[in-house]
């Protein structure tokens, strides 16, 4: 039984390959830091898994503000299955955790219970559910940096106008605030204007800090 109201399950968001792959990629690094109850902020994550996987373009693309969604379809696997969270040990750069979270998850229980778990028996089933995860996923056609500098020059103004804003921030503000998370979904492949609304809900989310939410 889902844990939580998690998007993808939901239907409010569409796993990619992308989503798969990273998913994948961060589950030994959660392992680990399970192992050794160490928890981590965002930005430290991201860049440990750079570090570890130098060759996979999906994770030298990754950055902080999309993770809590790349974490959540982890999650979709983890409830699935009624295995703890491992993305408990993923904190904001204040050390705390989202609202939306929190409504969900108890982080200390979900701490304790992942440093019990034994995940070298699942890892059969995790390959499993990859593969088919990866099958399933969109395929979507990656773009260069360029191109995808290129997509958001041209489009942002329009795109900036279709966007949820309940914030009302100016064109400039907006623009300067979601280059980063822009940049990565157009590079993923995706529509610019689904790439927009990722970023609106990745940036100003409940995390009152400028982070993602869990």
């Amino acid at each position: 039984m889902e844990k939580e109201k998690n998007n993808f399950s939901l239907g409010n968001r569409k796993l990619t390959q992308t989503d798969v792959k990273l998913a994948d990629c961060y589950r030994p690094l959660l392992i680990e830091l399970a192992k050794k109850e160490q928890g981590m902020a965002f930005s430290e994550f991201v860049e440990l898994a750079k570090q570890r996987y130098p060759k996979v373009e999906e994770v030298q693309s990754a950055i902080p503000v999309s993770t809590g969604r790349r974490l959540e379809a982890l999650r979709l696997y983890t409830n699935r299955i009624g295995a703890p969270d491992l993305s408990s040990w993923i904190v904001s750069k204040s050390g705390g955790y989202g609202e939306d979270y929190l409504a969900d998850f108890n982080p200390q229980k979900e701490r304790e219970a992942s440093t019990l778990f034994d995940w070298s028996s699942d890892d059969e089933g995790w390959g499993i559910y990859v593969a088919e995860e990866s099958k399933a996923a969109r395929k979507l056609k990656r773009r260069t940096d360029a191109e995808a500098r290129e997509l958001m020059s041209d489009y942002s103004k329009d795109f900036s106008h279709k966007i949820p804003n309940p914030k009302k921030l100016p064109i400039r503000e907006i623009t300067k605030q979601y280059r980063e998370p822009v940049l990565e979904g157009l590079k993923e492949g995706k529509d610019v204007e689904e790439v927009f609304i990722d970023a609106y809900k990745d940036l100003f989310g409940d995390n009152d800090d400028n982070e993602p939410s869990l």
